[in-house]
């Protein structure tokens, strides 16, 4: 290993001053354009440093209400509506059809909320097994046994936060209807 740093050195030290500048510049400009390259950066955004400010969002997910059980509900209340809070959240379109767009409100309600003022009303995401279709009415099959086994309060926000986060984001669907379904 000494004997490697010896050699370096005496490479660097025989070497003219312009050389070794011209070197390093150009392993510096190879560091910068492969960095730009895995960050998925177009290096000709180099020659308009100012143009970052100007470049538009590109962001591809749609803004959805989603409706979600508040982290904290002061006071008893038996109304669903008290109990819950919608949620701005960006998500992606699985496809501009009304299945995919069901499947990603789906499984956004699923995986929970970006907020810390809402909280995920299912731990078992696996409770939804299907959904379909049918005209203007929605049809979520459930496992059964899953949605048996939570207590009848976390079934009825379920059902009004899937019912009301898929009727805000999906103009076709009028009636939601939910069928537990036996494995």
């Amino acid at each position: 290993m000494k004997k490697i740093i010896e050699v370096i050195i005496a490479f660097f030290k025989d070497m003219p001053p312009l050389r070794a500048f011209r070197l390093f510049a150009a392993i510096l400009v190879l560091d910068i354009i492969s960095l730009m390259a895995l960050g998925s950066i177009n290096p000709l955004s180099l020659l308009n440093p100012l143009g970052v400010f100007f470049m538009e969002d590109k962001d591809e997910r749609a803004e959805l209400t989603l409706v979600f059980p508040r982290s904290y509900v002061s006071g008893v209340t038996d109304i669903a509506e008290k109990q819950t809070l919608e949620v701005r959240q960006k998500v992606y379109w699985k496809s501009k059809s009304p299945e995919g767009r069901v499947q990603s409100v789906i499984l956004a309600l699923l995986a929970g909320p970006d907020s810390h003022a809402a909280r995920p009303f299912l731990e078992d995401s696996t409770i939804v097994r299907k959904f379909w279709l049918n005209g203007d009415e929605l049809v979520l099959s459930l496992a059964s046994d899953s949605w048996l086994a939570l207590p009848e309060e976390t079934r009825r926000l379920a059902v009004y936060c899937f019912e009301n986060s898929l009727k805000k984001n999906i103009p076709e669907i009028r009636t939601v209807v939910f069928t537990p379904e036996s494995i």
